[in-house]
């Protein structure tokens, strides 16, 4: 036996139901915006190591497959600075910028 709804009770179903979805979205979109870098790095989303410690594993590594170790070079090295800073500041992730720049 079908059960006869009225459009009054569907609306009043529907507006319920509604007003907990923007309750849902507008707590997650706060739980969202309240993460901070501090909070993310106790989840180990951050690699504790430095680009000395990477230099040597990477040298190992060459040296174990007989290729010669990679040199520090601190002109490189400001310049990756300075690029990871533009996508960072610019929200992308690529080789070239949004504005068609190449490192």
């Amino acid at each position: 036996m079908r059960k006869n709804c009225s459009k009054k009770s569907v609306y009043k179903h529907l507006q319920g139901s509604l007003v907990y979805f923007v309750l849902f979205i507008l707590i997650f979109l706060y739980a969202v915006t309240s993460i901070n870098i501090s909070m993310l790095r106790k989840f180990h989303l951050f690699a504790d190591i430095t680009a000395q410690d990477l230099l040597s594993l990477i040298n190992e590594q060459r040296i174990k497959n007989g290729v010669p170790p990679l040199i520090d070079n601190p002109k490189l090295d400001e310049v990756s600075y300075l690029k990871g800073q533009d996508m960072v500041s610019n929200n992308y992730f690529a080789h070239y910028s949004p504005q068609g720049n190449s490192p």
